[in-house]
């Protein structure tokens, strides 16, 4: 369910901490665990795919400058439990968060860390630019967990962003490499059936903003651990 009206969402407000991941921290994986991790980030590019998988880069402040430069996230429209809706009313400047989100491929030489949404995973968007409410403007359920700990995050990333100043360093110097999948690696069927697919014939290009017409280098983006089995969301 996308974006809720004010009226019907449940807010779980508790002392829970969610572990959550700076990139720079993820590039420092040894290997992809299979793990499950949260993360929050500024939308620096965004694309819809189809009407069941979309791309999303994010960065944050340790992504900035010199080496890895942020994260591609792919996200996938969930068909089972219930659906979750793809975010696609993200738009670049704003705050995201992602739980449970999978690393599918660790590349350090190409500076480019690629996630993937895994069975259950959840999303919140913010505003990047309201520095006083912590009020998401769209999720994806009903009801999602909030704490003391993501309004810090959420006030961390406003900061940071208002340090440049203007929107074109945003668009401009936090310049990153993303993953981009193949197209012929989809199809409008269920989330279930696209993973299922990916498994056998899967490949990511590896791109920049500045030559997404021009795609190289490929590796895999296979989910080996992923359960098909129900069980209950939680955010």
């Amino acid at each position: 369910m996308s974006s809720a009206q004010p009226n019907t969402v449940a807010v779980n407000t508790t002392s829970n901490k969610y572990n959550y991941k700076t990139i720079d921290e993820l590039n420092k994986l040894i290997q992809p665990s299979g793990a499950k991790w949260c993360l929050y980030g500024v939308i620096k590019f965004r694309r819809e795919i189809n009407l069941n998988c979309m791309l999303i880069g994010i960065c944050d402040p340790t992504s900035y400058g010199k080496g890895q430069k942020g994260a591609s996230c792919l996200l996938y429209r969930e068909s089972f439990a219930g659906t979750i809706e793809l975010p696609i009313q993200a738009e670049i400047g704003q705050l995201i968060r992602l739980h449970r989100m999978k690393i599918t491929n660790y590349k350090p030489e190409s500076g480019c860390i690629q996630l993937k949404s895994s069975n259950f995973y959840s999303w919140l968007i913010f505003d990047g630019n309201d520095d006083i409410s912590h009020e998401p403007v769209a999720q994806s359920s009903i009801s999602y967990s909030f704490s003391n700990d993501d309004c810090q995050k959420i006030d961390a990333l406003r900061a940071w962003l208002l340090s440049f100043g203007d929107n074109e360093t945003l668009h401009h110097e936090l310049d990153f490499q993303f993953a981009l999948p193949e197209l012929k690696s989809f199809n409008d069927q269920s989330t279930q059936t696209i993973e299922n697919e990916m498994k056998d014939n899967s490949t990511t290009a590896i791109a920049t903003v500045k030559d997404i017409g021009e795609l190289s280098e490929f590796f895999s983006a296979t989910d080996e651990n992923e359960s098909p089995k129900k069980r209950l969301h939680t955010d």
